[in-house]
């Protein structure tokens, strides 16, 4: 699982990397930025279901460590809900 985990990371890193480079150049851009806010997201998203998809193979191979941390559920609701936004 460890290679699987590094060969969909790297990409999807890579891609998260450039939108974030790019960014600047097409927020004066409103109909460009609302494509790139598209992509941003769901690249975004796309991470965080490859984490969990990865830290399930973790669970059922018993190898998961836990991290216990206060927080805020409203601000970690509010969080979401700005990248589920499209």
């Amino acid at each position: 699982m460890a290679t699987a985990s590094h060969e969909l990371r790297n990409p999807l890193n890579g891609i998260v990397g450039m939108l974030e480079l790019i960014e600047r150049h097409v927020k004066e851009n409103l109909s460009v930025h609302k494509y790139w806010q598209v992509a941003y997201n769901s690249s975004n998203l796309l991470q965080f279901l490859v984490n969990d998809l990865l830290d399930y193979s973790k669970i059922e191979a018993g190898k998961l460590t836990l991290y216990f941390e206060r927080f805020k559920p409203a601000e970690l609701i509010k969080e979401t809900i700005k990248l589920l936004q499209f």
